[in-house]
């Protein structure tokens, strides 16, 4: 008992030795529990206990790991980053704490006695990269930042969090090589010069379907009950099919963890131009609650967010709505997980959303003032049942059955002061998607690791469109079935290869094919080449194949093609990355895309009453992008994190001999975060050049001879944390104001307060 008193009371310095001690430590008490609880053999050792925490913040690290060379011993640090061992022998021991997402650390430990108490306190550095992190996105298979051979980005849930991110496009918005587009076919996402519908969504490996001028809104995906979002840039159709020649944004969603934990937050904003108050009507807020825990076999992870987003117009002296429209979004998700054995799973999810908008729209003939009401729905649900057989990281077999529709409805009604309202354009939409798939991964040697898997999907649409009178409903139906296998090939101990193939039978353009060669070679510890080329394809869309869009009003017709054939791209990329004793990271990557048989708008004539032409989808063009990306990120002091990045990027159209149209010759994407204790400081924003521009009122088939402006963002935040459960913040995002009502930005100054709670138990 006596030794108990001597530990609990903290009053030998002599038995404090080698060691720093720290006021109110918990050690002591730690130390105390673990001898009541009968570790006996702590009598005839010495005690060694600390605590482990985050660099700058001095945040608690929960789940660290501390390893001891007695007996190799591991001791996981608790939710308030405390760590002990019991019945150490008298000797010089090394200590050495980690734990994913930050450099490890080293002491040396002197005991001299075997009634010594020791007390040593860990500062873990985060990485600028997440080197440790395990993606899953770019080969089909598990492997961590620093092993994975194709090259792949990971923006993790503590990124979107320190920006305020609600919504996956917040969350994308200031890294290099994305540009997330700004209209009202919402927040679609270009990587490395290629067009939104040329970039496949996922979430948690499941296609994302609903695209309006070719474009996800990654505004309408909540990031709630999201763990990380995985990007692989280039060719992915290899892995994935069709969509994937840009690559491929994966966002996964949280796993049950073991104990209890609800996390909520409350978000207010609103619209603040120069020199003026909040303008009425642009207030918005966004709240959203979920909860986690694993009882016995079963885990549930679920959550909600609603999210009210207020009119923005930057250009009141017009009657169009040139900003953000108004709208409110309400996303709800709910995952079970049964383990039913240490090799067994079944995961089951479902995920819902609902979204209402409304603006104003010009007439565009400037002879008649006159302006319209229009106003959007967009609903959608996708559930999916996987079982999942995995004995490793490299030996998996998983079956999966989803589902999502996604539905669309427009409107456009003339004004009240114009009489009698009355809907005079509308479009309905109804699209259905199922897959059944199968992978399945095997080391067939030491050398190779064997991926194998194969998907049929069947995908219906319904729509209907009336411009006055003249209405135009359509069906159609597209299947497929593909098969695709890879080999991860460990050609010598610095070097992987990793060829594959996927092959895909489709009921309207037959045959086709995508092979793709990656590799990786390891220059030493710190230093990786990584190179790819591969091809990818669009299919098109049944859209494309068969609808016809009767737009008598506004002068014009498009019809659909059923003779077209996909679209077709080569992609060649190479990086250098070079890590700075796993803390930081210089990256610089070359890419190349060329595209054919790009599918557009083509006029084939006019008459009176479509007076700007008729129009019909054909493979017409080809064109290429190219460029090179520069990332550096560092810390020129603990408490201060940078990232900088740099992008050039050239573009050819075949057709016309110009630029593309919206590719920016330079953009560039800086982050600044300063972490004291627990205040955290951020500044972030992007710079974006001028491009070739025209509006979304017209087809993408025409030439422009017009540029946009050049422009600069800056965004800043504050957040302060009262203990590990909660926090505030304040958060300006365009803090200049820089906005224009033709070529963008068309988000202006928004000022944001909001806070974060959390309980785990």
């Amino acid at each position: 008992m006596s030794r108990l008193l001597e530990i609990f009371s903290l009053h030998s310095p002599k038995r404090l030795v080698a060691a720093k001690i720290k006021a109110g430590s918990r050690c002591p008490v730690m130390a105390l529990l673990a001898l009541l609880l009968g570790v006996s053999s702590a009598v005839n050792g010495a005690v060694i206990c600390g605590r482990v925490e985050e660099t700058g913040s001095q945040k608690a690290v929960e789940s660290a790991n501390v390893k001891i060379n007695h007996r190799n011993a591991v001791s996981a640090t608790d939710s308030h980053g405390r760590y002990i061992f019991d019945a150490v022998p008298v000797g010089s021991w090394r200590l050495q704490a980690s734990h994913i997402g930050f450099s490890p650390s080293e002491f040396q430990i002197e005991v001299q006695n075997e009634t010594d108490t020791v007390f040593h306190d860990f500062r873990l550095t985060p990485h600028i990269i997440p080197l440790d992190e395990f993606v899953f996105t770019a080969t089909r298979t598990l492997k961590t930042m620093k092993s994975v051979p194709v090259a792949t980005e990971l923006i993790t849930r503590q990124d979107f969090q320190r920006r305020g991110a609600v919504t996956v496009a917040d969350a994308l918005e200031t890294e290099v090589g994305y540009e997330v587009s700004e209209d009202f076919a919402g927040q679609g996402v270009m990587l490395q010069g290629v067009d939104p519908d040329k970039v496949l969504i996922l979430v948690d490996g499941n296609r994302v379907i609903g695209r309006i001028n070719g474009s996800i809104d990654l505004d309408q995906i909540s990031v709630t009950n999201v763990k990380q979002i995985e990007v692989v840039k280039g060719s992915a159709s290899t892995l994935y099919g069709s969509e994937a020649i840009g690559g491929i944004i994966n966002i996964i969603t949280d796993q049950p963890p073991e104990k209890l934990r609800i996390r909520g937050d409350v978000t207010s904003s609103g619209y603040l131009p120069d020199g003026e108050l909040f303008r009425s009507g642009s207030f918005g807020a966004s709240q959203s609650l979920s909860a986690a825990t694993t009882f016995g076999k079963w885990g549930v992870t679920g959550g909600g967010r609603f999210t009210r987003v207020g009119h923005v117009d930057i250009t009141p002296e017009t009657a169009h709505t040139s900003g953000s429209p108004g709208s409110y979004r309400t996303n709800a998700d709910v995952k079970l997980v049964y383990n039913y054995s240490q090799i067994w799973s079944f995961i089951t999810s479902l995920r819902g959303f609902v979204e209402n908008k409304d603006w104003i729209e010009d007439s565009g003939l400037p002879t008649l003032d006159l302006a319209f009401d229009d106003f959007e729905t967009n609903k959608s649900y996708d559930i999916y049942i996987e079982s999942l057989r995995s004995t490793h990281t490299t030996n998996r077999l998983s079956f999966k059955i989803y589902h999502t529709n996604n539905q669309h409805d427009w409107e456009k009604k003339t004004q009240k002061k114009w009489g009698n309202r009355r809907v005079i354009d509308y479009s309905k939409g109804d699209e259905n998607f199922t897959e059944i798939s199968t992978l399945f991964t095997h080391p067939i040697t030491s050398q190779n690791l064997l991926t194998l898997g194969g998907d049929l999907y069947y995908w219906n649409i319904n729509s209907d469109s009336k411009l006055g009178s003249v209405s135009s409903p359509f069906s159609g139906k597209l299947t497929a079935s593909s098969a695709f296998v890879q080999d991860e090939w460990q050609a010598m101990p610095n070097l992987t290869i990793v060829p594959g193939f996927r092959v895909e039978d489709h009921e309207i353009y037959g045959v086709n094919f995508a092979p793709r060669l990656s590799g990786m070679y390891s220059v030493n510890e710190d230093t990786r080449v990584r190179a790819s080329i591969g091809s990818g394809y669009r299919a098109p869309s049944s859209k494309e194949l068969y609808y016809t869009f009767n737009h008598s009003a506004a002068g014009y017709i498009v019809y659909g093609n059923p003779e077209l054939e996909p679209e077709k791209s080569m992609n060649f990329s190479i990086s250098l990355e070079h890590n700075y004793q796993n803390a930081s990271v210089a990256r610089i990557s070359l890419f190349q895309n060329n595209m054919r048989n790009l599918i557009d708008f083509f006029q084939t004539g006019a008459t009176d009453e479509f007076y700007l032409g008729t129009y019909q989808y054909q493979n017409i063009y080809s064109a290429w992008v190219r460029g090179v990306e520069i990332e550096r990120g560092f810390r020129p002091i603990a408490p201060l994190e940078v990232k900088l990045a740099y992008s050039f990027m050239e573009s050819h159209n075949g057709l016309t001999g110009n630029q593309l149209l919206r590719r920016p010759k330079h953009s560039a994407r800086w982050d600044l975060t300063y972490k004291h204790i627990l205040l955290t400081a951020k500044v972030w924003g992007r710079f974006t050049s001028r491009s070739m521009f025209t509006d979304i009122f017209n087809t993408p088939a025409q030439v422009s001879d017009e540029y946009s402006i050049p422009y600069e963002v800056w965004n800043v935040s504050l957040s302060r944390e009262w203990g590990r459960d909660f926090s505030v913040s304040a958060k300006v995002e365009n803090l200049l104001d820089k906005v224009h009502g033709r070529y963008g930005p068309y988000e202006g100054r928004t000022v944001s307060v909001g806070m974060n709670w959390s309980l785990n138990r």
